[in-house]
Parts: C-alpha cells; structure tokens; sequence
C-alpha cells in the first residue's frame, strides 16, 4: 500500500513534503551523525514554507512501512530532543501520528509538521558550526550568501542577540557577570536592570546574546583564535605563540588582551628625569579593539572565530561579518569618524555595563585618542569587507612603525656572518615587505632600470642567497626571510 492510496486528497508537492521510513540516530558507519539527514529537511521547511515529513513511509515507492507503536514514540522524543539541541532558534514541531490498518496490530505513520518560522535564519549546529538550509526544487540545500540574507530580512526585526530562548534566568548562571559589574561600579547589579537592556524579558527568559555572558558558556560563537608570528605576516611555518580560548564574553576579551600584552614588550625605562612606562599597546585600546570584535561581528556566520595576529610591527584583531553600514571600507586611519551601526544591542548592553566598552559608539574614538602622539606610521587603522573587518593597532614599541605605505622600508639584519654595501641593504629593505618589480626597485633607489641592477646588484644577491627572484613575467623579487630578518 502507498501513501497516494491510502490518502488519495493528499498533495504532494516536493517542496513541502518529504517521506522517510525510519529517522536514525547516534553516528552512522562514517562516524557522522545520523540525525543531520532528516534534521535538515525540518530546518530547511522552517527557512520556506513549512512542511510535512511523513515517517513510517519510504521515500523513493511512497510504500507504507508504518511504526509500532512503540517505536513511534521513541521517535517522537527523538525529534523533540534533537530539535531542541541542535536548531537555533528552536523548531517547535506539530506531531501527530496517522492510525494505519495493519493485521491484528495497532501501526502508524508519523507526521512531523513544521510551520515557517518567523525568526530566521533558522540554523542547524553540527560539529562545531552552525547551518541553515533551504528548499529548492524539492531539494535541502545549504543556503547561499543571498539566501541567508534574504531569510535574515524576512525575518522579524530582531538581531541575533535579541533572539528570546527557552532558558530561565538565574543568578547562579552569571556570577562572574555580576561580580565584574560591581567590581566597576561599586555597587550590586539589581537583575531587573537587565530587563530593558534586553538580557530577558519580563518573565525571565534570556535572550540569545544573554548566553553568551554564562558563567558555564562554551558556545564556539564566542571563541578567540591568538596567534603570534616572528615577522610582519603569516607565511613562516614558525609560530611563537597559539591559544584558543571559549567561554563567557566579558572574560574572554580580559584574558585576550592579559594574553597580547604577556606576548608584548612592556616594562619601565629609567629618564634623567626619573622613570617612564614602556608598552607596546595601550591598555584601553586593548581592551575596546577585542570588545569592539565581539559587539560588532555578525553572529550569523557559523564555523568563524575572531582571529588576533600578533606581528612584529603590529596587532591585528578580524571579527567575522563586516561593520554594519560600512560593508567595503579599505584602510582607514581617520578612524575618530567611522561610526558603525550597532549589530548586536544586548551584547553592547551587556560589555558598557562592565565598562569593557567606554560608551557605545565611541571605541574607536578612545583607541584614537591613546595614538594621538604617534607618528604617521604608528596610527591605528580599519578595514572592512563583506566578509570580516579588522583592527590594527600599530606596536608602539617597534621604532618604526607599521610595515607598508608609511614604512616601506624596515631596518633589517642579515642571519649569520656576512656583509653587504648600502645599496644592497637598501634592496633587501624594500624587498622585504612584499614582491617588488624592478622598476619599482629603481624608481626606490633613484636610478635606472639597467644591466647593473638586474644583473649585478639584484644578480649578486640572487647568487649569495638574499634575493629570491619570480618564475613569472615581468619578475618580481622577494628578501629571503631564511636568511634576512627585522629589527
């Protein structure tokens, strides 16, 4: 018997219908989980129109297998359950179960019904990433960049932080919340205070960004990937430092920036008119750079983390998502006039009630305002494309400024014994950086393109080692870093 038969006023469009025989569960014979396969279709249904899967029923001749009914209700509690664990928002499914006449037995086919949800994107989270899927031609497919935003416009107006949940408030879950309110305040923080910050509603329940403060959080939305490099970019195979941290937000961004600065040159110097601090980066700035990460990134974006890379010449801090309203904005030092729009209400609520954030929309001003003495080459800067956006806060302490436009020349050294004229220096220099033309090279030195640059002075240290020349045409050339390094 098919389904057709059994339900003849049925339809069955494949865009709202899906049928499976049994849901599975637990890992299958690849080590992946076996609830993914149908758990899609429920997401996908909830991003569209809604829809139906019918269990009990195969997919591909619609014949009617049926369930006893035992078995429909463990997997009845298997859909509830995994819903409730692995969507976000979480689906509410409508299940009903269809009596089906079978020889002296009770048997049935599950109905799970899905209604569009009017929060979305609706994600499904699978080994540390979070996914959202729709319908296509009858398909589940993953969601392309457009769709995602189409989904998040039809959404209600509402952010991903200001998402209620099902999860009741309690003091127990956000000690270390309050104790670092009071510590900045000096004075208890009333929980009905946190109401029209948007951290729950009136009957207690926390919104999405409110999770993200919980003493006990591991939600890979909040992880820091720290990394430092012995030179100004990423291509050594040498690392000095790699941590990963997850965890409660507010505590994180203090234990990035104790992290930055441990990896950092700071101290005191003796003056002739006493003693002077001494640091690479400014504490303040620190802290509003990795608070700014956090408040501004767009938590849509799943299987991401925010990146600092620590250099030589600089630190870089890249969150996920661009700046809302400045989706395509290369570097940009006047950083005192960009003021992005805020992405995540309760989140910036939250980190200005423990004075991580200054006051919203005045970070960048505060991280200019700690670089106001510094020179051209040791000003901070922002970028942002529709993929991320960045933070570079210059190191104070490396003379000569962040390596690029304004320093396009570092002061090098060469590795082991050796000693070069001041012109050779000067083309290892300018070569350090990045790949350079040779016209770029003369141009740099104030001379001629001629046979004595390509074949003598770039040829003689292409020959010794220092200078590693392209395969491609017109050929650039490139300082060795095995054999050259900053100072």
């Amino acid at each position: 018997m098919t389904f057709e038969e059994l339900f003849p006023d049925a339809t069955l469009q494949s865009f709202d219908v899906e049928f499976k025989g049994f849901l599975g569960s637990g890992p299958d014979e690849k080590g992946l989980s076996s609830e993914v396969g149908w758990l899609k279709t429920l997401v996908a249904f909830a991003n569209g129109a809604g829809g139906s899967l019918f269990v009990g029923v195969e997919n591909k001749t619609h014949k009617i297998v049926a369930l006893d009914l035992n078995s429909a209700d463990k997997q009845i509690q298997l859909v509830y359950r995994t819903c409730k664990q692995r969507t976000d928002p979480f689906i509410e499914p409508l299940i009903s179960k269809i009596d089906i006449p079978f020889p002296n037995e009770t048997r049935v086919v599950i109905r799970i019904e899905i209604k569009p949800s009017s929060l979305l994107p609706v994600l499904l989270k699978d080994r540390g990433g979070s996914f959202a899927l729709v319908r296509r031609f009858g398909q589940t497919d993953l969601a392309t960049s457009e769709e995602l935003r189409e989904l998040a416009q039809k959404s209600s107006d509402i952010s991903f932080d200001e998402y209620p949940t099902k999860e009741l408030f309690s003091n127990n879950d956000f000690t270390s919340f309050f104790e670092s309110y009071q510590e900045h305040n000096g004075s208890p923080l009333d929980p009905k205070y946190l109401i029209s910050k948007g951290f729950m509603d009136i009957n207690g329940y926390l919104s999405r960004g409110a999770l993200l403060f919980k003493d006990e959080c591991k939600d890979p939305k909040t992880m820091i990937s720290i990394v430092k490099y012995p030179g100004i970019d990423k291509g050594s195979s040498e690392l000095l430092y790699v941590e990963k941290l997850i965890g409660p937000i507010h505590t994180l961004i203090l234990k990035a920036a104790n992290i930055i600065q441990a990896q950092s040159v700071n101290g005191i110097k003796k003056t002739s008119s006493g003693e002077k601090k001494i640091f690479s980066f400014p504490a303040r700035s620190l802290l509003e750079g990795i608070a700014n990460a956090f408040a501004h990134r767009n938590y849509w974006i799943g299987g991401s983390q925010i990146q600092i890379s620590i250099f030589k010449d600089r630190v870089e801090i890249v969150s996920p998502g661009s700046l809302l309203g400045l989706q395509n904005l290369p570097k940009d030092k006047d950083i005192k006039n960009i003021k992005p729009r805020h992405r995540n209400e309760v989140i910036c609520n939250a980190l200005s009630l423990l004075g991580l954030i200054q006051g919203l929309g005045t970070g960048f001003d505060k991280i200019a305002d700690d670089y106001r003495m510094a020179d051209e080459a040791h000003q901070p800067y922002v970028e942002s494309s529709p993929s991320s956006f960045s933070l570079t806060l210059p190191d104070l302490m490396y003379a000569q400024g962040v390596v690029g436009t304004d320093n396009p020349a570092p002061a090098i050294a060469l590795i082991g014994a050796g000693q070069l004229s001041a012109k050779e220096n000067q083309v290892l220099s300018f070569c350090y950086p990045r790949k350079r033309t040779l016209k770029e090279i003369a141009q740099f030195l104030g001379i001629s393109v001629s046979s004595y640059l390509k074949g003598e002075l770039l040829g003689g240290l292409i020959t010794k080692g220092y200078l590693i020349q392209s395969d491609q045409r017109p050929a650039s050339y490139l300082t060795s870093r095995e054999k050259v390094y900053l100072i």
